[in-house]
């Protein structure tokens, strides 16, 4: 198991309460990882009485339009906000709510739902891939760790433990 934070340059918190995350966000497709992502979230959410937030996005392909996602990619996210919300319950999390939606690239949308839901922190798994025989970061984790205007929580699992 590895925990990895990541910020962008900032200006350093003025105040504590600056200090003190108010908002998590988690992205969750209902993984293994995912699942022990947003169990660790609820925990922290619970530390810090924050609000937490899982992000259930469901990829469309560039030639569908988002506001016409078919139905039953839908309800694949709905279900996957389903096992989040059965998660929170289970750890007592009090200040949650799922979100499911359409995206061409979750990493993006990601970012987008970091601005307009002004959250202080991404909790997510990390998914590799490999290109030329080098172990390397997906696109999604990438374009989060460079475009979200806040810190950035990673947890991976090492080769063996998978």
């Amino acid at each position: 198991m590895v925990f990895r934070i990541f910020r962008r340059s900032k200006p350093e918190p003025t105040e504590q309460s600056e200090a003190v995350p108010a908002h998590l966000l988690v992205p969750f497709s209902n993984t293994p990882e995912d699942r022990e992502v947003l169990q660790f979230a609820c925990e922290f959410a619970n530390a810090f009485q924050a609000k937490l937030t899982a992000l259930c996005l469901v990829e469309v392909p560039r030639s569908v339009s988002l506001q016409n996602c078919p139905q039953i990619r839908l309800q694949e996210g709905e279900q996957m906000a389903h096992i989040a919300r059965q998660i929170a319950q289970q750890m007592g999390c009090p200040r949650f709510e799922t979100m499911v939606k359409p995206a061409y690239h979750c990493g993006h949308t990601i970012v987008e739902m970091v601005q307009s839901l002004h959250a202080d922190m991404v909790l997510m798994a990390v998914r590799y891939r490999r290109r030329l025989g080098l172990q390397t970061l997906d696109d999604t984790v990438e374009t989060v760790l460079r475009r979200a205007p806040c810190y950035v929580w990673l947890y991976g699992v090492p080769e063996q433990e998978k």
